[in-house]
């Protein structure tokens, strides 16, 4: 499932909902700054090559919640060059990252993330071979302003460095 719009194109006020995304590049991708006020909701989003959810180029207002990402061979949950202003919220992330070992994380931001709430979500290394390297990951320093709170990184047996990692900016955690 994939909606993009660069401005001055607009993708707005769109519910995503109860589907099933596997054995694609990603699962649900939502791409330019002309996509906005988009709600996720109970999608599950298995067994993808890259991403089970992405989030990127300045797509904001979004709402990811109550979807699974599992067993995909990079991220579960990607944000990446510019997103803002959205909300993580009660997904189930684990056992990400079966492609590469170790690279990817269960949830990530990256390049200019910012204002971004993550929050409740379950994440978990799993059972497979290669694990997630983190749980949640504020991989750069441009990422300002991000609130990380009440998440359940529990790590069963581990990921290959930790539940959380933050090199972002004014982070809230």
């Amino acid at each position: 499932i994939a909606l993009e719009a660069a401005a001055p194109g607009r993708i707005r006020d769109v519910t995503v909902a109860q589907n099933s995304a596997g054995g694609n590049c990603h699962g649900i991708l939502l791409r330019g700054a002309g996509v906005k006020d988009v709600v996720l909701d109970g999608n599950v989003c298995i067994a993808d090559s890259l991403c089970g959810i992405a989030l990127q180029d300045s797509c904001s207002q979004i709402i990811v919640s109550g979807n699974t990402a599992s067993r995909n061979g990079q991220h579960g949950i990607w944000l990446q060059h510019g997103p803002s202003h959205n909300t993580i919220l009660a997904n189930l992330i684990d056992s990400n990252n079966k492609a590469y070992d170790p690279t990817y994380d269960n949830i990530i931001l990256e390049s200019n993330t910012h204002n971004n709430h993550i929050q409740r979500n379950t994440c978990r290394v799993g059972s497979l071979l290669r694990k997630p390297f983190w749980g949640v990951n504020i991989a750069s320093s441009d990422c300002d302003s991000n609130y990380v709170i009440n998440n359940d990184l529990f790590t069963d047996s581990g990921t290959y460095s930790g539940a959380f990692s933050n090199i972002g900016t004014a982070t809230y955690y």
